[in-house]
C-alpha cells in the first residue's frame, strides 16, 4: 500500500535511491521491447488466439500482440458469458476492432448450464455433509482429459443452480477454455495448432495461488481467477498459453497501455471481472450461522456499538485495543454523539486475513444521522475488523435505521435470468449516475454487488410473502487503488459528491423492484477482497 501510505512514494525513494543507491535507468519503454522479443520467440509462426473481454488487460494484451505479430496471425476471440453489464457486447465489439477482426461468441446459455469437476474434500463436518447439495462423484476425466484420473472429483452444480463461489468461478474459467475448443474445432484447430492469449495479472496469479507466482506452491488461494482456472494451468503446462502480461500489475499495464497508443477511454476503463456478474451475486439457499461463532460474533458486535457503556466490563476487547483506539471507539459510541446500531448478516464474504482467503461475515450499521461522518465510521469499521476475527467487512446502511435487532433469514439465490436482470439493472443505474457526477475518473472500481438481505422483513406489508420472494440489497463498493492488490473505500463528500449517493439509492429503489436497501462497504483491502466473491 506504498501510494496509500502517507508519504509512501518518498520513502519507498528514499530507501531505493538513498539507502539502496539504486539508479533511475528503468522505462516502460524497455519493458514493450522486452514483451515483443517474448512474444516472437514464444509465438513463433503458430496462429495466436486471444481471449478478449474488452477491458483493459486484454486489450493491452490484444495491442502487444498485434504489435509484435503479423496482423493475420492474430485472432481476436470475445465471448458472452450472459453476464456482462448492460450493452457491454456492443462496446467490447467496438473497442477490439481497432486491433483486428473480433470473432463473437454468445455463449449465455451454455454457461448457465455448465458444470466442471472440482476436488472432492478431503473433510466435511457433519454439518456440511447434512447441507451439502447431491453432486455425483467421478473419477473419469473431464471435457479436456486436465485431470490425473487417481483423483476423485465430484462434478458441481450447473452454474445458475451452484452457490459456492469457488465452484462458480472454476466453472466459469473451465467453460470459457470448453467454448474457444469448440471454437477452434469448428473452424478446424485444436489446442496443439495454437497459442491461446491470456491478458493474465500479476495479482491474478497471486490471488489464486498459482505456482507462477508461488514458486513454493503452498501459498493460500485467495480466490480462483477465470484466467487461472485448472484447465488453464493445464494448458500451460503444454506451452500452449502465453500471457504478456503475467509480471505486470495494472499501474504498469496502463503504462502500457500508454505507450501503446490506446485510447485513454480504454486504458482507464473501470476493471470488471471475467466472470462478470455472476461474482457480484451472493447466492446461497440458507442463512450462513455456524452453530456459536455467529452468536458470539454478534454479541462481540454489539458490544463494540456500546462500548462507550460498557467499555470497563469488556477485557476481551480493551486487550486488542491500543490506548488510542479506545479513547476514539468510546468517542464513536457515545450516546449524546450518534444512534448506531449494528447487525450480523448471515451471509458469507470472501477475505483476505494474514495473507490466506477467508469466508467470514458482514456486519452492518445503521443509524439516523442525515450526515454521516464516514471518517469516523471508516474508523469503527477497522477497528470492528481488527477486534473480531469473524468478521472480514463491514457496511453502513444508507437512510434512516433498521428496527432489525438481529437478521436470521435470507432471500434464497442462485444465477437465475430474473436476478441476473436485477443486478444489471443496479449495476447501470450506478455506474450512469457516477459518470454523470464525474466520479469515474476519481474512483478506480465500484463493483455493485447483490447480496441476498432484506432488512426490516417483518414491517413489510404482505405478513404472508413467502421467504423465497424475499428482496434484495445493494452494496455500493467503491475501491481507490493503483495495483488492485491493496486500497481502500473512497470517502463520499471528498472522493465523489455526496449527491451521487443520494441519487443512486433513489434511482435504483424506484426503478429496480425487489431491492430492500443501499449499502456502502467501509473496508479496505485487506481485510476484505474488491469483490464479495
Amino acid at each position: 500500500m506504498v501510494d496509500l501510505t502517507d508519504n509512501g512514494v518518498q520513502i519507498f525513494k528514499n530507501f531505493l535511491f538513498d539507502i539502496a543507491h539504486c539508479r533511475a535507468t528503468f522505462t516502460m519503454g524497455c519493458r514493450v521491447e522486452e514483451s515483443f522479443g517474448t512474444i516472437r520467440s514464444f509465438v513463433k509462426d503458430q496462429p495466436v488466439f486471444v481471449l478478449c473481454s474488452g477491458g483493459v488487460d486484454s486489450s493491452v494484451c490484444a495491442a502487444l500482440l498485434t504489435r509484435a505479430l503479423p496482423a493475420e496471425q492474430v485472432k481476436l476471440v470475445s465471448i458472452d458469458n450472459g453476464f456482462l453489464r448492460l450493452n457491454e457486447s456492443n462496446e467490447i465489439r467496438e473497442t477490439l476492432s481497432q486491433f483486428a477482426t473480433v470473432n463473437y461468441i454468445d455463449a449465455s446459455q451454455r454457461f448457465a448450464q455448465a458444470k466442471t469437476y472440482v476436488r472432492t474434500k478431503v473433510t466435511q463436518t457433519s454439518n456440511e455433509k447434512d447441507l451439502a447439495p447431491p453432486r455425483r462423484t467421478s473419477v473419469s476425466t473431464n471435457f479436456l482429459s486436465l485431470y490425473d484420473a487417481d483423483i476423485l472429483l465430484e462434478e458441481t452444480l450447473p452454474l445458475s443452480e451452484e452457490i459456492d463461489p469457488e465452484h462458480k468461478r472454476k466453472i466459469i474459467g473451465d467453460t470459457f477454455i470448453k467454448v474457444v475448443q469448440e471454437f477452434l474445432r469448428d473452424n478446424n484447430f485444436t489446442f496443439d495448432d495454437i497459442i491461446l492469449a491470456q491478458g493474465t495479472l500479476r495479482p491474478d496469479l497471486i490471488e489464486s495461488a498459482s505456482h507462477l507466482a508461488s514458486q513454493s506452491g503452498h501459498a493460500d488461494a485467495i480466490k480462483t481467477h477465470h484466467n487461472d482456472s485448472p484447465m488453464v494451468r493445464q494448458l500451460r503446462k503444454l506451452n500452449r498459453v502465453i500471457e504478456p502480461l503475467k509480471d505486470f500489475h495494472k499501474d504498469e499495464v496502463r503504462q502500457i497501455g500508454l505507450t501503446l497508443g490506446l485510447h485513454p477511454d480504454v486504458i482507464y476503463r473501470h476493471p470488471f471481472p471475467g466472470p462478470g456478474l455472476a461474482i457480484r451475486i451472493l447466492c446461497t439457499d440458507e442463512p450462513y450461522m455456524p452453530h456459536e461463532t455467529f452468536a458470539q460474533t454478534s454479541n462481540l458486535l454489539k458490544s463494540i456499538l456500546n462500548y462507550s457503556t460498557q467499555h470497563t466490563s469488556i477485557s476481551s476487547l480493551n486487550d486488542i485495543l491500543t490506548d488510542n483506539e479506545k479513547i476514539r471507539l468510546q468517542n464513536l459510541t457515545s450516546l449524546d454523539k450518534h444512534d448506531y446500531t449494528s447487525v450480523l448478516l448471515p451471509i458469507r464474504s470472501v477475505g483476505v486475513q494474514g495473507d490466506a482467503r477467508t469466508y467470514s461475515f458482514a456486519a452492518a450499521i445503521s443509524s439516523n444521522d442525515k450526515k454521516p461522518n464516514w471518517n469516523e465510521l471508516f474508523m469503527l469499521a477497522r477497528i470492528i475488523t481488527k477486534t473480531c476475527h469473524h468478521i472480514n467487512r463491514v457496511v453502513y446502511i444508507l437512510g434512516k435505521k433498521i428496527l432489525d435487532t438481529e437478521i436470521t433469514q435470507i432471500t434464497r439465490t442462485t444465477l437465475t435470468p430474473d436476478i441476473i436482470d436485477k443486478a444489471r439493472a443496479c449495476d447501470y443505474h450506478a455506474m450512469v449516475i457516477m459518470k454523470r457526477h464525474g466520479a469515474y475518473s476519481s474512483i478506480s472500481q465500484m463493483p455493485v454487488v447483490l447480496i441476498p438481505v432484506e432488512f426490516d422483513r417483518q414491517n413489510r406489508a404482505d405478513e404472508n410473502e413467502k421467504q423465497n420472494d424475499g428482496q434484495h440489497s445493494i452494496v455500493l463498493r467503491t475501491f481507490l487503488t493503483k495495483d488492485f492488490m491493496t486500497g481502500r473505500p473512497a470517502v463520499p463528500g471528498e472522493t465523489f459528491p455526496l449527491d451521487m449517493l443520494d441519487e443512486i439509492c433513489e434511482t435504483i429503489l424506484t426503478n429496480v423492484p425487489g431491492i430492500s436497501r443501499i449499502l456502502y462497504d467501509l473496508t479496505s483491502k485487506p481485510p476484505a477482497t474488491t469483490e464479495w466473491e
